[in-house]
């Protein structure tokens, strides 16, 4: 405690619910001593108007004032005016020991008791003047050895700054030179050792950890660390202006803090030439505190502030880092702090105490914080208490997290089926954005394999420019097109209604682009006269009535869709679908505009539950041909409201309904809406917003390596895609599903990945296997040499024909080729299929792992990988004599634990 402070507040060291009060002004000292207790105790008891004197100092918590300045035991009353400050012995006998330090620089030894005779250690109304009277400006106990005090005085021209009496001999303050004081010692020599003479004392500190240690701030940029038992001279100093407000850590031997103005410094004593960390604050400090009970917690007050600033110092790797918390007691009303203490016993319980003397007990709540698991499970810790926490059992796959999805979709095989694609689909689950993207998948790779097909045979008769990874956008709207329909040549075909008068027509548009979209969106039946039948059969088997009916109409087959009404009437069970009247309503149509029939639908449609009944009506109703109630019907597929526009829009309105649908579904992140992006660029944007929107970065990344062209791989987004997926692969160890992934991968590659590890001789230098020399440059050379040696020896190089190291267990040379042997004539009589034999070399095989080169990076010694895995099981160092190296141990594998789960609580 420095001159400058007026009040104080500290903890009694002995007592967890007591503290001490100090208030000094300009004509009136207040010093008090205070008991927590509950509020609940005075209702209880009855006190009502004669509650005892004190202040509530939390909503539940009330300080009774136990005693006052009044009470304490000194042999002159008159000089309890003169306290300036104070320090609580540390400790239990005698109890509540105070050492005070009065204006005149005596110390007093006293305690708030009636009778100083019960003091079993005779040190209540002990006195120990100073040799010249000045200000004493803070008192120290030394807490491991507590018969030190350590006393400050006001800067004396001839006299010392610090003073350091043991209590135990009495009378101190003679002059001379000082004396090293023995710690431990029962009684000492001499009672007071003196330093820092003729300078300045601005703080103060004990070191916990080195109890003969004692900073100080001395001078305007001393940092100053003595040993009381060798106070000629000090251990070490460092030059700062930082000497106010000294404060060791009670939990790290090393560091302490200090402060200078606005400016905050920690130190590390093994390095105390310059500060590891220092922080600005708004405004001047006024006190630092480490917390005695949490480690690395530095509280900070500042000037004309209302809150405490709490500072968690770490230490990670070569850095000192904080991170900083407000605390702000709001039971002081919006007063300002002036001091504050930590409580030396109770985890996050502190003292504050404002300028008006309202005081509060705070308790400090730890932050808590929540880490995930790669494997759905969390950790919740918060201060000393770490919780665990597994995924519900009974939780279904509607709420699951994103991340278990993707790691079940994984572990099953999702993304890997390439022979149909659609397979992908039922492993998807039940989402059906991404049930019908595969599905979309599958339909176009088909449409491509008839297009090659077609195009080897004739000449295509595809538009010049359009791609086979086109979508409806790149059909519909040319680049480069200046008029309004995007370049496209629509004919207009009147067509007749199915099973009303032949001379109701409506109005139809024919296009080569056109009619692949309606491909590309399952509405292909021009080539085939039975697709329509089957179309709406499926929809029917799938309970899908109202769209197979709504399609029938938009096809112009009126009949049909009654048929289909009437038959989803009578399959419907429960009675809440009666299709009956909706098929006697559109037994009515008239093309007429003006009926009552049309007029009763429109006001009558809007209150149809089932989107595709709204759009039939709003179809055969419509007064323009703009066709905005189907078109505009949200709740409608996508593929639907595409086809039907591609059949009833003219080229404009197509155009236009196409390019503003398009920035919608890119917006939304709508994998329906690839059907009009393409695996294009704007399907890599609406993969990215789909990836923003649901965080499925497994599916946007097995879209990309199954369907993406190749020129779109060097996209930044389908890059970071990939990389995401392999990191949650490597982090929920699906090994195996990695490799295959890596594998689909690169097969739809572009650029292959040439083989860049391979075993050469130790003599030559030279790949030991004639594969890896044919592909070298010399393919023709090689290549016959290579089937001349065929029948060699694998076990000696191909090329100079020195014989392969041996292992180092078997003492047997090792070789392979390259993985690959010839069959036995037992698996010679295995008949592959014809799909296998297509695909495996014939009469060849691969090498069974545990033959396969396995040595040590470090000593160069080897053998068989079967060899040196059983070797490995039971020792450590190679299998070599008289080699040290512990190969085993260099394995980073080998140190990888298995996946554990610990549950704490």
């Amino acid at each position: 405690m420095t001159s400058k402070w007026t009040q104080d507040i500290q903890w009694s060291p002995v007592h967890p619910d007591t503290f001490f009060s100090l208030s000094v002004g300009t004509n009136q000292v207040e010093f008090n001593q205070y008991a927590v207790e509950s509020l609940s105790n005075y209702d209880i008891a009855g006190h009502g108007s004669s509650k005892p004197s004190g202040r509530q100092v939390s909503e539940t918590g009330f300080a009774r004032l136990q005693f006052s300045k009044s009470d304490l035991f000194t042999n002159n009353k008159d000089e309890v005016q003169r306290i300036k400050c104070f320090a609580c012995y540390p400790k239990a006998v005698p109890e509540n020991l105070l050492g005070l330090g009065l204006s005149t620089g005596k110390v007093l030894l006293t305690s708030f008791v009636s009778d100083p005779q019960t003091d079993p250690t005779n040190l209540i109304g002990a006195e120990f003047p100073p040799k010249h009277s000045r200000l004493c400006t803070s008192l120290a106990w030394n807490a491991v050895d507590s018969k030190l005090l350590a006393v400050s005085f006001d800067k004396y021209r001839t006299d010392c700054s610090l003073s350091i009496y043991d209590i135990n001999v009495r009378g101190g303050g003679g002059g001379g030179q000082s004396r090293p004081l023995s710690v431990g010692s029962e009684r000492d020599t001499r009672g007071v050792t003196e330093l820092v003479y003729s300078d300045a004392l601005h703080s103060m500190a004990w070191l916990l950890h080195q109890p003969c240690n004692l900073m100080v701030g001395q001078g305007q940029k001393n940092l100053r660390l003595y040993d009381i038992r060798d106070p000629s001279k000090h251990k070490s100093s460092a030059i700062t202006k930082a000497v106010y407000g000294i404060s060791a850590d009670p939990l790290y031997e090393h560091r302490l803090a200090s402060f200078f103005e606005d400016q905050t410094m920690i130190w590390d004593l093994r390095h105390f030439e310059k500060p590891v960390l220092s922080f600005r604050e708004a405004r001047g400090v006024v006190k630092l505190g480490w917390s005695p009970t949490r480690y690395g917690t530095l509280a900070c007050l500042t000037k004309q502030s209302n809150v405490i600033k709490l500072y968690n110092i770490q230490h990670v790797g070569q850095e000192v880092e904080y991170t900083e918390k407000h605390v702000k007691p709001n039971y002081l009303n919006q007063h300002q702090v002036a001091i504050f203490a930590w409580h030396p016993n109770q985890e996050n319980r502190m003292l504050a105490l404002s300028p008006g003397g309202a005081m509060q007990d705070l308790t400090i709540y730890d932050a808590i914080s929540l880490d995930w698991s790669p494997h759905s499970s969390y950790s919740v810790a918060s201060g000393r208490h770490l919780f665990y926490c597994l995924p519900s059992s009974d939780c279904t796959t509607e709420d699951e997290d994103i991340s278990s999805t993707m790691k079940r979709r994984a572990s099953n095989g999702y993304g890997m089926k390439t022979e149909p694609l659609s397979q992908n689909a039922a492993l998807a689950g039940n989402d059906l954005q991404v049930n019908k993207l595969w599905h979309w998948l599958h339909r176009i790779k088909s449409l491509q394999t008839i297009s090659r097909s077609a195009s080897s045979s004739k000449s295509s008769s595809t538009p010049s420019g359009m791609m086979d990874f086109c979508g409806v956008k790149q059909l519909m709207c040319r680049e480069g097109s200046e008029n309004q329909a995007g370049g496209l040549r629509s004919k207009l075909d009147p067509m007749a209604w199915e099973g009303l008068d032949g001379t109701l027509e409506a109005n139809i548009y024919r296009s080569k682009e056109r009619s692949q979209a309606l491909r590309l969106c399952g509405w292909d039946f021009d080539s085939d006269p039975n697709a329509f039948r089957d179309f709406t059969q499926r929809l029917e088997s799938e309970g899908n009535y109202e769209r197979a009916a709504a399609i029938c109409v938009f096809h112009l087959k009126m009949r049909q869709a009654i048929d289909i009404l009437n038959k989803g009437a009578d399959a419907a069970k429960d009675g809440k679908h009666d299709l009956h009247p909706v098929a006697m309503a559109l037994s009515g149509f008239t093309p007429d505009k003006d009926t009552l029939w049309c007029s009763m639908c429109s006001a009558l449609c809007r209150q149809l539950r089932n989107p595709y009944l709204r759009a039939m009506f709003g179809f055969l109703t419509t007064s323009d041909d703009k066709y905005e109630a189907v078109v505009r019907e949200l709740e409608i597929s996508i593929e639907d409201r595409v086809a039907f526009a591609c059949i009833f829009l003219n080229d404009a309105q197509l155009v236009t309904f196409v390019q503003e649908l398009t920035l919608q579904v890119v917006t939304d992140g709508n994998l329906a809406g690839v059907l009009l992006t393409g695996l294009t660029k704007d399907g890599v944007e609406l993969l990215q917003s789909y990836v923003d929107r649901t965080a499925d970065v497994q599916t946007a990344s097995l879209v990309a390596v199954q369907a993406l062209p190749p020129e779109l791989y060097r996209e930044e987004f389908v890059q970071h895609w990939i990389e995401s997926y392999r990191q949650l692969l490597d982090t929920w160890r699906l090994w195996h599903e990695r490799a295959k992934f890596d594998l689909l991968y690169q097969a739809h590659a572009k650029e292959k990945v040439s083989k860049q590890i391979y075993v050469s001789c130790h003599f030559c230098q030279s790949p030991i296997s004639p594969s890896e020399l044919a592909k070298g440059g010399k393919a023709g050379y090689m290549g016959g040499y290579a089937r001349g040696f065929q029948q060699r020896r694998s076990n000696t190089c191909y090329k100079c024909r020195k014989a392969l190291p041996r292992c180092a267990l078997c003492l047997m040379h090792m070789g392979t080729r390259s993985g690959e042997s010839k069959l036995s004539p037992q698996q010679r009589s295995y008949k592959p299929s014809s799909k296998q034999a297509a695909s495996v070399q014939p009469m060849m095989r691969q090498t069974d792992f545990g033959e396969w080169f396995s040595w040590c990076q470090s000593c160069r010694h080897g053998g068989h990988a079967d060899h040196l895995t059983e070797w490995f099981r039971t020792h450590s160092e190679c299998p070599v004599t008289s080699c040290m190296c512990r190969c085993m141990l260099l394995d980073s594998v080998a140190a990888v634990s298995p996946s554990t789960e610990i549950s704490v609580k």
